[in-house]
């Protein structure tokens, strides 16, 4: 007998018009090239999500729905772009899956573009849930960045938790404190459903030993406050003062946050220090990560932290700020009391002015293979899909 498919609708529209890759979206990616045969997904994505989804290697055969997240923009220069981006997919995506029956529907975060149509889907159809969260924002009083936009994404952040709260069947969190606290979060506004722990992963490569550039590190995510922004430049003209070490910066941010950091590195003296190459295909990403001898992430938030596992697995050393998410890689990092500049240079030239590249054991690395990650969670969902 043939066992029927399990019909599964991935919800991903934070891309908006951008395919610039978050942590979350490059774990759904692992997730979706890794399908199992029983079951038949489809992903319901933005315009910069069909282009990143097209990129990105393993998933040619994967069905693509394109969900409209604008209909007068091309590009998304500033924030309210974005945000009015997230207001249009959130409700065209409500409408499209409304025509459509699925067993479950996965959101791949908490952005609201993504909840709200998953929420109208559970509630209309009575289809399984499944809200996949990464990390709960700061207080707006602490978050570093606009407080006005930081206010307004915490209350956007409660309200996708209370769409959570009532309505998904399970929840997924990281297995790290900030999953933790998301997790009391939601089972303090009343959220009845199944909670899992999952983790993030990277791709193993066979290759264990590259060819290092000593003197080169390299920045990759978001470029925003809350990623380490506003500590780039005035960390390495810090690091720059005591040799000519360069810096290779890969992320995007909105056109003001762009400006802002190339204003800042002219304001520090360091153009010829630090190289902005903005959004890179996953290639390039590799070859930076595989002659790089450092890894620079001054990030104030983070959920877990998939490019420092990738730097791990590449031989680079890596310098952090001291936060509770980075706890999981242990010894292997070099974390720094938040968020002390000064001291952060000093980490980076001490850890430049040692002679080998870092070496992690592979088993620690495989800890985190996401071949084994996707089949616990894809067993994970058959369980919640036929209890």
């Amino acid at each position: 007998m043939i066992q029927n498919k399990i019909k599964i609708a991935f919800i991903s529209n934070g891309f908006g018009l951008s395919p610039v890759m978050s942590g979350g979206e490059i774990r759904l990616f692992n997730l979706l090239k890794r399908l199992p045969s029983n079951f038949e997904a489809v992903l319901y994505t933005t315009e910069g999500g069909i282009i990143a989804a097209k990129n990105y290697p393993g998933l040619a055969k994967l069905r693509l729905r394109l969900i409209k997240s604008s209909y007068l923009f091309k590009t998304e220069a500033i924030g309210f772009q974005r945000l009015l981006g997230y207001i249009v997919s959130a409700f065209n995506c409500a409408k499209v899956l409304s025509s459509e029956s699925f067993d479950m529907v996965y959101t791949s975060s908490d952005f609201f573009c993504d909840t709200l149509p998953a929420y109208f889907a559970a509630k209309k159809t009575k289809c399984k849930w499944i809200a996949m969260t990464h990390h709960k924002y700061n207080s707006p009083m602490k978050r570093p960045g606009n407080f006005i936009n930081n206010v307004i994404l915490y209350l956007i952040q409660a309200f996708s938790f209370s769409l959570i709260a009532k309505r998904a069947s399970a929840l997924l969190t990281l297995e790290t404190e900030a999953g933790d606290e998301i997790k009391a979060t939601l089972l303090a506004r009343g959220f009845k459903g199944h909670c899992f722990s999952v983790r993030n992963g990277v791709e193993i490569i066979k290759k264990t030993t590259f060819k290092k550039n000593k003197k080169l590190a390299v920045y990759i995510g978001g470029l925003r406050p809350s990623k380490g922004l506003y500590d780039i430049a005035p960390i390495w003209q810090k690091v720059s003062a005591a040799g000519a070490y360069q810096l290779v910066v890969i992320g995007k941010g909105s056109a003001s946050d762009m400006e802002f950091l190339r204003k800042d590195i002219l304001k520090n003296g360091l153009e010829k220090a630090v190289t902005i190459v903005g959004y890179a295909e996953h290639s390039k990403l590799k070859k930076y990560l595989s002659e790089a001898f450092l890894f620079f992430l001054p990030s104030h938030e983070e959920g877990w932290g998939i490019s420092v596992i990738e730097a791990l697995m590449y031989g680079n050393k890596v310098v952090v700020y001291d936060l509770p998410a980075f706890k999981v890689f242990g010894k292997w990092v070099k974390r720094i009391k938040c968020f002390n500049k000064e001291e952060y240079a000093k980490a980076v030239i001490s850890a430049f002015k040692l002679s080998k590249p870092q070496k992690v054991p592979m088993t620690f690395i495989n800890k985190y293979n996401w071949d084994t990650i996707a089949k616990t969670e894809f067993t994970t969902l058959e369980k919640i899909h036929t209890p």
